[in-house]
């Protein structure tokens, strides 16, 4: 019989093989995960905190609504662009309908009448009656100038006169009328009146002097 030595094999040592399995998996780990991950595997529990860094997100890729209200700063405002034309002036509107007519305000009434005042004193008494008195005065010769008075009652004061002429229109003129005091004298007072005609026509002619007088317990005068 022939004898047959048999070559027996040593398997390699545990820590040999845990090695290699560390080796494959740093070199290889990276084509693996992308290899055998399944689609949408990889959410945000998966991912450490700060995992996300700059040299991970592609320039220019993100935008305002990936950023958290109030984290981007607002940059100072620019300066305000020129007015715009005037744009074509819109087509009239139709009228609007007439409101309705408000009411008519009421008239007010009229407040109470105030009590009487205190009464006055009594004032001075009135004239009761008037008498006119009368005097012919001429006539006189032309051209010439002449003064008649005529005096009221004792008592009584020349409230008014006058003076009518003998004459015809542009024959006589008279030249002043005035109340006097009586005398004759021409002077004004309150007891008579005076008035004094230039004849201006070419023949004698004459006037009357008219008083009004009325008793007065107090005249003044000049």
């Amino acid at each position: 019989m022939e004898n047959v030595q048999r070559t027996r094999r040593r398997l390699p040592a545990p820590g040999t093989v845990i090695a290699a399995i560390a080796l494959l998996v740093a070199l290889g780990g990276t084509a693996y995960a992308a290899g055998v991950l399944p689609s949408n595997s990889v959410g945000t529990a998966q991912l450490q905190a700060n995992a996300v860094v700059s040299s991970k997100v592609r320039n220019h890729s993100l935008v305002a609504a990936d950023f958290k209200q109030g984290q981007l700063p607002q940059g100072e405002a620019g300066p305000a662009g020129p007015a715009g034309a005037a744009g074509p002036a819109g087509p009239t509107g139709p009228a609007g309908a007439t409101g309705p007519a408000g009411a008519k305000g009421s008239t007010g009434s009229a407040g109470p009448q105030g009590p009487a005042g205190a009464q006055g004193p009594q004032g001075p008494p009135g004239f009761s009656a008037l008498d006119y008195v009368t005097k012919d005065f001429g006539p006189y010769p032309a051209h010439t100038q002449y003064g008649g008075e005529v005096s009221c009652a004792s008592g009584k004061h020349a409230v008014g006169g006058g003076v009518e002429t003998d004459g015809d229109y542009g024959q006589q003129s008279v030249n002043s009328t005035y109340p006097s005091d009586g005398t004759g004298s021409g002077n004004g007072g309150t007891n008579a009146w005076t008035a004094f005609v230039d004849n201006t026509s070419g023949t004698t002619l004459g006037f009357t002097v008219y008083a009004v007088c009325a008793a007065a317990g107090s005249v003044t005068g000049p």
